[in-house]
């Protein structure tokens, strides 16, 4: 009788973490595409290779009209010497920016 009980939690106890992992990879895969994204419109518009990207702070802010901004900046407020890099990322298409573009 105790063998069945157990096959039974341990099926249970399988179909719930697989239900669980499903619905939390949703959500955690398209803030990880979305992150992938943005690193790579920085190393393919700015030559800010992985290593590179590790000096900088990221913050995200998700906007309004759908898109998720990744905004870089240097460790101790360096954005007045080195500038501030945003990316706007919708879907697969990412748009790097620089605060110094065009000086």
């Amino acid at each position: 009788m105790q063998k069945k009980y157990c096959v039974f939690f341990m099926v249970f106890a399988l179909c719930t973490c697989m239900l669980l992992t499903a619905s939390a990879e949703a959500g955690f895969t398209e803030a990880f595409k979305a992150r992938l994204a943005a690193r790579k419109a920085l190393t393919e518009k700015y030559g800010l290779d992985a290593d590179m990207q590790t000096y900088f702070e990221e913050a995200v802010r998700k906007e309004e009209d759908g898109y998720t901004v990744f905004y870089y900046t240097m460790f101790d407020d360096m954005d007045y010497v080195l500038g501030r890099y945003s990316v706007r990322v919708l879907g697969d298409k990412a748009e790097a920016r620089w605060s110094w573009d065009g000086q």
